[in-house]
């Protein structure tokens, strides 16, 4: 029992209200003196601020003063300073430890209405039953807490607090059920499963909530966390690979996918399993960097070769630039042991080289895995020339890039033979322009100087046969046929050609202009005579007659052949004009005068009427020179029956051919 010296250091040392409370207490328990305890009670009471402090003025109220009203005032105030369950649950336990167990049921009931945390509320549940032992008011209280939990977390902390608190395991085990309807993913569950199992591990309550798991996901990826979480709660290998292959029939990502693989190779290092997820994975990917990748993965977490190979070639199909192509094939070459494949893939770089940098490391990939002698030789060449001529190389990549047209690479190309006599990379840019090639003059253009500056005829002979098969006009496959003989000296192929040719000729004109190519690119005269000869049986009027003498002159020489074509032009003429027209025709075709002289004596058998022969006469003159022709012809226009009709013009021609005025006027006076 303390004595009033002790009471009062102690009073010296008071700081706060419970202070001067606790030495009023015990001045009023241990002394008996009331009056100094209520003045100290009333000295703390002016400090009072805090929820404790209203506590311990409510305690010293109804113990010093014997005041039940104050002491509720002093309760009611010191509920309304608390800010949080966690002070109210504080007071709570404070009154119940100061044997107030009435208090301390109010502030739990006061707390229980400010928790809003699923923890808050099973920690009042434990305080209630620790300091109170009344069990319905904590499970009242407990029960408030299910409706709070928001994350499987909370609803397992529930459940563990229901078992280990209040021994209710059918109330722990409704709440794990109805927590699954809060996991939002496979680790979600796993743990809510993994919680099961701890508190319940003589049951398969956890493997239950297993299942009902898988049921419940949708994601491909969070089935896959599950299937990774069973494995490792259970261990059963084979749970495991249904579950990751389920996960695996979910996704439609290749990125999803791989991660699914590293979650198989974690958990079961099952290599075909993870095989099977990058499979699919290889379906969706698109782009270099995606494919590549994977394909390091599946040599690295499998060690399939020849799966990872086809990646890898896949890869290089995605038109990476010739560094990324270079290190396909060594890839290949050195990781997968496909030299076949590696050669392909650097035959592929070669071609998209873009400065000399990638082209020395593209040329020393080749040089380190081809086989091919010719390839070899090529780029040992196009070394040596690049070392050679740096200046003109960086010109010559710099030109190569910045073309957009075919013409350009070819006419690069040429370039490039008469400046260095590079052909493997002339070869290059004729390979290149031929892809730009749009029109049947770019091609014919690139066959040329294929043949020319390469002298490879097979490449020439490919593109000329492809344009022939193409070509919708006389003259495109005329040319082809020309360039076949020229350029490439294949007299058998040209010929072909021109079978073909023959095989669609219809009408006179079709013959005599194939008859003109036959002659002009093969030289073959008996052919040409035999096309000549199919012309004609075809022709039926006197200018096809006409073109096809003109032909048979010019490409055979064959006057008497022409002379009959245009005795049969001269049958065909009615009329003095007609005549004339074959006159005009003969002369430019021929420089046969007896054949022209023919044709007169033809027309002069012919006419009859007085101004067709006139005019006839007067072309005698103009063209032999021969007035005595031309007197015999103008009086036989003078006997013609329509000579009154047009005497004066006769007269007039006589005048002007002849001269002889006296026959004139004997004329215009008849």
């Amino acid at each position: 029992m303390a004595t009033r010296e002790e009471l009062e250091e102690k009073y010296d040392d008071c700081q706060e209200t419970p202070d001067y409370v606790a030495v009023a207490l015990e001045a009023f328990k241990d002394l008996g003196e009331k009056d100094w305890a209520v003045e100290l009670f009333e000295e703390g009471a002016d400090w009072a601020a805090t929820a404790q402090d209203f506590m311990a003025l409510s305690n010293g109220a109804r113990v010093i003063l014997g005041d039940e009203d104050k002491a509720a005032e002093y309760f009611e105030q010191a509920k309304g300073a608390c800010s949080n369950a966690g002070e109210l649950i504080e007071l709570a336990v404070s009154a119940a430890q100061n044997d107030n167990k009435e208090s301390a049921r109010e502030m739990f009931v006061a707390a229980a209405e400010k928790a809003t945390k699923a923890a808050e509320f099973l920690s009042l549940a434990q305080k209630i039953n620790e300091n109170l032992g009344d069990k319905e008011l904590a499970k009242e209280v407990s029960a408030k807490a299910k409706e709070k939990c928001s994350t499987p977390a909370d609803f397992a902390d529930l459940a563990r607090g229901l078992i280990n608190d209040f021994d209710d395991p059918d109330q722990a085990k409704e709440v794990l059920s109805q927590a699954a309807g809060s996991c939002k993913s496979g680790a979600d569950f796993a743990a809510l499963a993994a919680s099961a199992g701890e508190l319940f591990p003589d049951s398969d309550f956890g493997s239950t909530l297993y299942q009902s798991a898988e049921e419940q996901i949708d994601s491909g990826l969070e089935m896959g966390s599950l299937a990774k979480e069973a494995m490792a709660a259970f261990g059963d290998k084979e749970n495991g690979a249904r579950l990751f292959n389920k996960a695996k029939d979910m996704l439609e990502s290749g990125e999803d996918l791989v991660k699914l693989a590293a979650m198989i190779q974690e958990s079961l290092e099952d290599k075909e399993l993870v095989l099977a997820a990058y499979k699919k994975a290889g379906d969706y990917f698109t782009s270099y960097k995606e494919i590549i990748n994977l394909a390091d993965s599946v040599l690295k977490d499998t060690g399939n070769k020849e799966y990872a190979g086809q990646i890898y070639l896949k890869a290089a199909e995605t038109d990476p630039d010739a560094p990324k192509l270079v290190g396909v094939a060594e890839k290949l070459a050195d990781g997968i042991g496909d030299l076949d494949g590696a050669v392909a893939v650097l035959h592929q770089a070669e071609n998209s080289v873009k400065t000399n940098s990638e082209f020395q490391s593209m040329a020393d990939a080749v040089l380190k895995y081809a086989t091919d002698q010719q390839w070899l030789d090529d780029i040992a060449l196009q070394k040596e020339k690049r070392a050679e001529h740096p200046e003109l190389y960086n010109d010559y990549i710099k030109r190569e890039q910045e073309a957009l047209q075919g013409a350009t690479l070819w006419n690069l190309g040429h370039e490039v033979m008469q400046a260095t006599g590079d052909s493997p990379y002339a070869r290059k840019l004729f390979a290149n322009a031929e892809k730009l090639a749009n029109y049947y003059d770019d091609y014919m253009n690139l066959a040329g100087l294929i043949a020319g500056d390469l002298n490879d005829k097979n490449w020439a002979d490919r593109i000329y046969t492809e344009q022939f098969e193409s070509a919708d006009e006389f003259v495109k496959k005329k040319n082809i046929a020309a360039a076949t003989m020229n350029n490439l000296q294949d007299e058998a192929k040209a010929r072909n050609y021109l079978k073909k040719m023959e095989e669609e000729c219809n009408g006179a004109a079709d013959y005599i202009k194939l008859a003109t190519t036959v002659i002009d690119v093969l030289g073959d005269e008996g052919w040409t005579r035999a096309l000549y000869q199919e012309a004609q049986a075809k022709c039926d009027d006197r200018f096809c007659l006409l073109t096809l003498a003109g032909k048979v002159l010019a490409s055979l020489g064959d006057e008497k052949w022409a002379g009959e074509l245009y005795g049969k032009v001269a049958d065909q003429c009615s009329d003095g004009h007609q005549y004339e027209q074959l006159f005009h025709i003969v002369e430019q075709q021929s420089t046969n005068l007896e054949t022209l002289k023919t044709l007169h004596a033809k027309a002069e058998e012919s006419l009859s009427d007085a101004k067709d022969l006139a005019s006839l006469a007067e072309s005698i003159v103009r063209r032999f020179d021969s007035q005595d022709w031309a007197r015999t012809i103008y009086n036989k226009a003078v006997d013609a029956p329509d000579i009154q009709k047009v005497k004066f013009d006769v007269a007039s021609s006589i005048v002007r051919v002849l001269g002889d005025h006296k026959l004139a006027g004997t004329i215009r006076s008849s």
